[in-house]
């Protein structure tokens, strides 16, 4: 198995490997911050990652949602020893296999790892294939880049800005989304329904209804 380690802390990233090659026939590489993960990513594609949530200020668990629009791989996250309950909800969102929390002991680390070992790999690893609607494909290409939008939490206000749209312009888009889907008109109705699918929308060439896993 290949596990890509990212971690600003030297001491812990080379632990963490040092007890992975000698419990485990993994092949291991470590990446200090988000850049040097980018490119371990696409050179190494690794099956499991560890990760710190947060790096050097940096957003680890933001850097995770990127990385899985474009690669299939499990998370196990590095917590702090103790994580703000916003941290943990939003590392939950990411669906890691498990968690690790620092100081990490030696005992706690075979644990997280040897529990969940049959599991991974569970998912399709390496890259994912972009999202390019065809004239049949349920979302419009707009419609698209507004759910990944969503997905990131962005505001309508941000939305727009980003894709050079108007505010109002950009609500006509949620709601046809909304209306595609048969997403009741609730605050959070399409949030709910991209977090439960961001899988289909970081990778898959067509995004279903939400008659698999959306809302009713």
């Amino acid at each position: 198995m290949r596990v890509l380690i990212i971690a600003y802390e030297f001491h812990l990233a080379h632990c963490i490997k040092q007890h992975l090659m000698d419990n485990f026939t993994y092949e291991v590489r470590l990446a200090t911050d988000a850049d040097e993960a980018r490119v371990a990513m696409s050179d190494f594609l690794p099956q499991l990652l560890f990760c710190e949530t947060n790096l050097r200020g940096k957003d680890g668990i933001r850097l995770v949602s990127e990385l899985k629009r474009r690669y299939a791989f499990d998370v196990i996250f590095i917590l702090p020893h103790s994580p703000t309950k916003a941290t943990v909800l939003r590392a939950a969102e990411e669906q890691p296999v498990n968690y690790i929390f620092k100081p990490i002991s030696e005992g706690a680390l075979f644990a997280a790892i040897k529990l969940i070992e049959p599991y991974i790999g569970g998912n399709k690893v390496g890259r994912l294939p972009p999202i390019t609607p065809s004239p049949g494909d349920r979302f419009s290409p707009t419609e698209v880049k507004v759910l990944r939008a969503v997905l990131e939490r962005k505001t309508t206000r941000e939305i727009a800005e980003e894709l050079y749209l108007s505010p109002h312009t950009v609500k006509n888009h949620r709601h046809n989304i909304c209306r595609k889907l048969d997403l009741k008109a609730e605050n959070n109705a399409l949030l709910r329904w991209a977090l439960k699918n961001k899988r289909r929308i970081a990778g898959h060439h067509q995004l279903p209804g939400a008659s698999s896993s959306g809302e009713n």
